[in-house]
């Protein structure tokens, strides 16, 4: 037995080879430790509801089993070369486990939930879903031992692939709240400029997946290089992949059967990821960034809209000036339910009652994909028609389109500007500001070398003083009203500075540092609010300053479960109330004031332009006119003028011809571009 484990010291390679696996086992220890220390054995999913985490024995079971067959994958000294045959055996049986286990170790990965829910996943996954998912694998592998001619490298390139992609799930899956899905590919520059200030702590299931896919790798090492030498079998394999690809293609990526069999529940695609399989479900997220024509489309029918919809007249004889803050991550959460704080951080936007429209704002993303919200704000066009999770800057925006800085620069604006303090190539917004019609856009290079921050981002306080700036620049040149579009970055997660930010405190059980420090950083969204408004109080021309948030922060998830107890919408979907921010547009001049004015992001444009006075293009005056019987049109429910929810997809809807008009409008605006009916864009 001991010549199982004796291990080859006599040599410089064999000393080196025995010191990494004594680190391996090293680290397989420390995670061993860590589970114990950090109690990895307690499933806290169901706390918020029993009051006590579930102790699950199953969990230290596996985590023993997993570490003592880690230390003996890494010690074991088994020869599979023997003879021939056993050698080709043990290679081909080895590579069929391997494959296999990287589709175990990938949906484990994705799974959460208490062991018998993630064994659940396992055991209920339909068979022709386990057969897709294994086929896909099974093909890459063919494709890397054609190119390697080695089933040792192929298995340890597809392991090292697999698990890249279980890290890189895992932690988008936390960050935002929703799984890691294929059009994330156009946004990735982003989402590593922003990646630098989070915290990555691997759960119980992302060690047990680490230590999995290194034992894969190991036993993989024990194989002979190349033991089948006949060089046909990588023509074979070459061959075989083909067959399979076009198979695929022909049989299951184009056909119907195939939409219907795998349908990816883009709210939330780590549920389908979980029951359908990750390789299946993710490849459908390509297929689907394909906008498909809606219902009845054609370019007469817009132009029919045209007709209908010929635009409106301004009535104010004077255009105001215009100043649009999309606040990052800004909510009011004492809009949504009764929030439990010592004492109110928004005191200035509490108290704008004066010439002031407030209310609810339903926007189409969670804990991030800001562009989402600026691009519905910028264009009156909505998410709910586009394949979800694309953003549309980065996907189909490639030429100038109407906007609200163009449709305010036909209405006497004399310059648009944008400013964002962070990267301005985020988004493409460079370029798709150009295409909107801004005249210039300003970023965090122009805010100096030593801008003053605010948790860990420039603080809103900076942002309200360039905005300031360029206004006061601008009237030195030019009497005409101005346009100004400002993306805040302040209240950017991750909330973690550990910064002495204020003394607001949610009333809240449990660890709510995240939640904490975003309520005091919205604190000093308040008081740059106050010193916009201040300023403009004091500007002898009429102006419009709308104040928004684009979507709620990704904080501690037990702050969501305290607060949804107390939730002032509760015959809206759970996964939409996590959706809503709030706005706040106040002017200098008289207006119809409102207060719990519930819109989506889509009809903010419309709402700008009604409150200025000014005229709409024909698309716009059919969004206001939708926005008067369905005031939020959104992915998940839109909501009428009573409050009754519906989906944007139900044909029984009242709502569902006028509903779908308007994405055919959408559609010819931003898709079909060759066909685009520019009149029912463009204000007269």
């Amino acid at each position: 037995m001991v010549k199982y484990f004796k291990q080859d010291l006599t040599t410089k390679k064999g000393k080196i080879y025995f010191g990494i696996k004594v680190a391996v086992a090293l680290l397989f220890t420390y995670y061993l430790i860590n589970f114990f220390v950090q109690k990895y054995y307690y499933d806290w999913g169901l706390s918020y509801k029993t009051g006590e985490p579930k102790f699950e024995v199953s969990r230290i079971i596996i985590m023993v089993l997993v570490w003592l067959f880690g230390i003996f994958s890494l010690f074991v000294n088994i020869d599979f070369g023997k003879t021939k045959k056993s050698s080709v055996t043990s290679t081909l049986v080895i590579s069929a486990l391997s494959v296999f286990m990287i589709f175990i170790n990938t949906q484990f990965s994705v799974a959460t939930g208490s062991m018998d829910v993630i064994f659940g996943y396992f055991i209920h996954m339909r068979f022709i879903h386990f057969v897709f998912n294994m086929l896909i694998l099974v093909t890459f592998f063919l494709i890397l031992y054609a190119i390697t001619n080695s089933f040792k490298i192929s298995i340890i390139v597809l392991d090292v692939m697999a698990y890249i992609i279980c890290v890189v799930n895992y932690f988008v899956t936390e960050f935002r709240g929703t799984a890691f899905i294929a059009v994330d590919f156009t946004t990735a520059d982003t989402g590593l400029s922003v990646a630098g200030g989070y915290k990555y702590v691997f759960v119980f299931r992302m060690i047990i997946v680490t230590m999995m896919a290194i034992i894969i790798a190991l036993w993989a090492l024990k194989l002979d290089r190349n033991p089948i030498k006949f060089w046909w079998l990588r023509v074979v394999a070459a061959l075989l992949a083909v067959v399979l690809i076009l198979i695929g293609y022909t049989r299951i990526w184009n056909s119907d059967h195939y939409d219907k069999l795998i349908k990816v529940k883009y709210y939330r695609p780590q549920v389908t990821y979980r029951t359908n399989g990750f390789y299946i479900s993710f490849l459908k997220s390509i297929k689907d960034i394909k906008v498909d024509k809606p219902a009845g489309y054609s370019k007469a029918k817009v132009e029919g809209f045209a007709k209908k919809y010929p635009g409106t007249k301004a009535t104010n004889s004077d255009t105001p000036n215009v100043i649009v803050v999309m606040n990052e991550a800004f909510t009011d959460y004492s809009m949504l339910c009764d929030l439990n704080i010592n004492k109110d951080n928004l005191p200035f936007l509490h108290s704008l009652k004066d010439n002031t429209i407030s209310g609810r704002l339903f926007t189409p993303v969670f804990g991030g994909g800001t562009v989402s919200t600026e691009f519905e704000s910028l264009t009156s066009n909505t998410m709910t028609f586009e394949p979800y999770g694309v953003t549309s800057y980065t996907t189909f925006i490639h030429e100038p389109m109407e906007s609200l800085a163009s449709n305010l620069k036909e209405q006497g604006i004399g310059k648009a500007e944008a400013v964002h303090p962070f990267i301005k190539e985020d988004y493409n917004r460079d370029k798709v500001y150009k295409y909107f019609g801004f005249d210039a856009f300003y970023g965090m290079e122009d805010f100096g070398k030593d801008p003053e921050i605010c948790g860990t981002f420039i603080s809103d306080n900076a942002d309200v003083e360039k905005v300031i700036e360029k206004f006061k620049k601008y009237r030195k040149t030019s009497k005409k009203p101005y346009f100004m579009y400002n993306v805040t970055m302040q209240n950017h997660s991750p909330f973690l500075s550990g910064k002495d930010l204020g003394d607001y405190k949610l009333g809240y059980k449990g660890s709510l540092k995240e939640a904490n420090e975003y309520m005091n950083l919205i604190s000093h969204s308040d008081a740059s609010a106050k010193k916009l408004i201040n300023y403009f109080k004091k500007v002898d021309e009429k102006t419009v300053v709308l104040f928004f948030g684009d979507h709620q922060p990704k904080l501690e998830d037990s702050f969501f479960t305290d607060i949804d107890k107390t939730f002032k919408l509760k015959q809206i979907p759970y996964d939409q109330r996590k959706r809503i921010s709030s706005y706040y547009l106040w002017a200098n001049f008289d207006i119809e004031e409102k207060q719990g004015y519930d819109i989506s992001s889509n009809f903010l444009e419309e709402l700008v332009l009604k409150t200025a006075g000014l005229g709409m293009s024909g698309y716009q005056q059919m969004a206001s006119d939708i926005m008067k019987d369905v005031p939020v049109v959104s992915l998940y429910g839109c909501l009428d003028k009573n409050g009754k929810s519906f989906m944007a997809t139900d044909k029984k809807s009242k709502y569902y011809k006028r509903l779908n008009d308007y994405h055919i409008a959408q559609y010819n605006d931003l898709h079909d571009v060759e066909n685009r009916v520019d009149k029912f864009y463009k204000v007269k």
